[in-house]
């Protein structure tokens, strides 16, 4: 007779045995990011991590001394991940233009495949305990190549007279909430018809664009 597993027993030995000695602060992070996907939301305790590890809970301590410093590690490795993702992504498209909306799709994709991350980065942003120098550092990477791919708009004449912070700060709200909005499930009330995700995707961003070359 099969015997029948909860999903929690399920995410327990999948940790377990993704668990590799000495390298357990990184195990932490992973599971971490499991229960703030399940959660929506980091609501989890370093104890109940150490229990989906099989370990003690004193070794996680060694690491991280409180959730908070645990949060701020992943928030950090979350943006230095999307900066990577991004100079990745935009290796072979041409024109500024191009590559301003390829940033911006390469900007809500990797949102949209770490829904667990996204919370905790732009969310939740450890917004209750003062940022570290990592996070601030990771983040205006992030910030500075949309920054540096706007400049190379107007300078080809592309973008309107605004100030290029204008532009940047629209354009990443655009992408952001458009994120925000996939991710909470309000989108499928909002777009009831059947229209790819590449597709609403790429339109979005092309209109905020396109707003912001006739300004």
């Amino acid at each position: 007779m099969t015997s029948r597993t909860s999903v929690a027993e399920r995410g327990d030995q999948r940790a377990k045995r993704s668990y590799h000695h000495g390298d357990l602060a990184n195990a932490v992070a992973a599971v971490a990011l499991e229960l703030m996907t399940e959660r929506n939301g980091p609501d989890f305790s370093l104890r109940e991590i150490a229990a989906r590890l099989g370990v003690q809970h004193p070794s996680v301590y060694r690491h991280f001394q409180d959730k908070a410093a645990l949060l701020q590690r992943i928030t950090a490795d979350g943006f230095d991940r999307l900066y990577r993702y991004q100079l990745d992504h935009l290796r072979g498209v041409e024109g500024p233009r191009e590559r301003l909306l390829a940033n911006g799709q390469n900007h809500v994709r990797f949102c949209l495949d770490n829904p667990g991350l996204f919370k905790l980065m732009f969310d939740y942003g450890v917004s209750t305990t003062p940022q570290s120098n990592q996070i601030i550092d990771a983040r205006d990477k992030s910030a500075s190549l949309l920054s540096e791919l706007i400049q190379a708009c107007k300078a080809a004449g592309l973008l309107g007279a605004l100030p290029s912070d204008l532009i940047r700060v629209g354009l990443w709200s655009t992408a952001h909430g458009l994120v925000h909005l996939i991710v909470t499930e309000n989108f499928a009330q909002m777009m009831p018809q059947a229209i790819p995700l590449d597709e609403v995707i790429q339109t979005t961003l092309e209109a905020a664009i396109a707003g912001f070359s006739a300004s």
